[in-house]
């Protein structure tokens, strides 16, 4: 086999002047001249974790909380490696999200099984405008394909609608009053055993606003899955820089 060629000048300097345009940085601890490095990538490749005790808002359905897994607490280099996902034009990561999703839940297949639709919790319109992509929807779809390798066809249904306004900064009474999560009638999968699909859980108010939105178009939500959960007061998990 050949040695690899070094780049030439030339391709030295197309990149040189490249980074100094749109400069390459890891998002959770800033090392320079890598999209993500190993250390901060790690914790995407743990098995997921029940993290609905972190939730208070999931209790509101006068039920135990929907069970609901996570990747990697939502701290750290997670959380600024999420914030720039979502928030910090870093689409090249579309896909570290999207294969970090369906390895979670490949991992839980069994404990899914009856389920046969998935369904995103949608962002805010404007999000997804500003974004330039559905992030939830990339998520569910993911999730979707997992889940068909090994139980059979899993359809994504876009069936919620979110007309509310911005979430962020807003505590958990705030962003229950302000939900305007509905479903719609004429595209919810009704009969079905359906999995929730979102990038985090916070207060686990849209997760709640989902399944009552859901429940009351006759689909049953058996679960959720979120690539990050806000750790339950007290906690103290070392994610490393």
């Amino acid at each position: 086999m050949d040695a690899p060629r070094e780049p030439g000048t030339l391709g030295l300097a197309v990149a040189a002047v490249a980074r100094a345009i749109v400069p390459v940085v890891c998002p959770g601890c800033g090392r320079p001249d890598v999209r993500w490095c190993g250390d901060c990538a790690a914790p995407w490749w743990e098995a997921p974790y029940r993290s609905e005790s972190g939730a208070g808002r999931l209790d509101v359905l006068g039920r135990a909380p929907l069970p609901t897994w996570s990747v990697a607490p939502l701290v750290g280099p997670p959380q600024l490696m999420v914030g720039a996902w979502k928030d910090g034009g870093r689409r090249d990561m579309d896909p570290f999200f999207r294969d970090a999703m369906a390895r979670a839940v490949a991992s839980l297949a069994g404990a899914l099984h009856p389920i046969s639709v998935v369904v995103p919790v949608p962002a805010r319109p404007a999000s997804t405008r500003r974004r330039g992509l559905d992030l939830p929807g990339l998520l569910a779809e993911a999730a979707a394909s997992a889940l068909s390798r090994t139980n059979g066809s899993v359809l994504v249904s876009r069936c919620l609608r979110n007309s509310g306004g911005e979430a962020r900064g807003l505590g958990s009474r705030a962003r229950w009053s302000g939900s305007a999560l509905r479903a719609d009638p004429r595209l919810a999968p009704g009969g079905r055993m359906a999995l929730l699909v979102d990038d985090v859980v916070t207060t686990g108010a849209s997760l709640a606003r989902s399944c009552e939105a859901l429940e009351r178009a006759g689909v049953a939500v058996a679960a959720a899955v979120t690539l990050a959960a806000t750790p339950p007061p007290g906690a103290n998990r070392d994610l490393g820089p």
